[in-house]
């Protein structure tokens, strides 16, 4: 899976929340009171077959898979804040300079964000609490190093019907 602290602490901070106020769906502890977000991932695939990059003559090399993950982000807003325009603004600082720069060092990219939708529901038949939900579509690059067998030497033997050829061993020196 993707970065989730980076995930998480982006979240936050586009929400202008707390990090102990964006938590991940299903933990084993209480729910925050007051504003706060819920972070969960529903769906992650391959998007290309992976790709396998050799670094050196030693047969050091990188395993890329870049992968799209879906991330549903719920704000539970309370004393007058509006989770719909929260989101919103979460939304419009993605495409700050600097977000994009830190995304981009964690291989991480959001590239389609649904429309917000109003979840706002009535507590316990007398409080209205303001509630939102976007889903982003997520972008990220696992990278596994691996290790290849590598050919050290190749011995060509065979028989030509026509003209006499020569047969051998050739040795390619490699340098690193």
């Amino acid at each position: 899976m993707t970065n989730d602290k980076f995930l998480h602490d982006l979240v936050a901070e586009l929400l202008d929340l707390p990090l102990n106020k964006v938590i991940w769906a299903y933990p084993d502890a209480p729910r925050p009171q007051g504003t706060h977000a819920v972070l969960r991932y529903y769906g992650q695939k391959q998007e290309v077959p992976a790709e396998r990059r050799i670094r050196d003559s030693d047969g050091n090399a990188d395993l890329i898979n870049r992968w799209l993950v879906w991330l549903e982000v719920q704000v539970y807003a309370q004393k007058g804040e509006n989770a719909l325009q929260m989101l919103k603004e979460l939304v419009n600082k993605v495409e700050l300079f600097d977000v994009q720069q830190r995304c981009h060092i964690q291989r991480v990219a959001l590239i389609n964000f649904e429309p917000v939708k109003d979840l706002t529901a009535l507590l316990d038949g007398r409080k209205w609490e303001s509630r939102a939900a976007i889903d982003i579509q997520i972008r990220f690059t696992d990278i596994t190093a691996d290790k290849l067998p590598m050919l050290e030497n190749v011995i060509i033997t065979g028989k030509l019907n026509e003209l006499p050829a020569n047969t051998g061993i050739i040795n390619k020196e490699m340098e690193n």
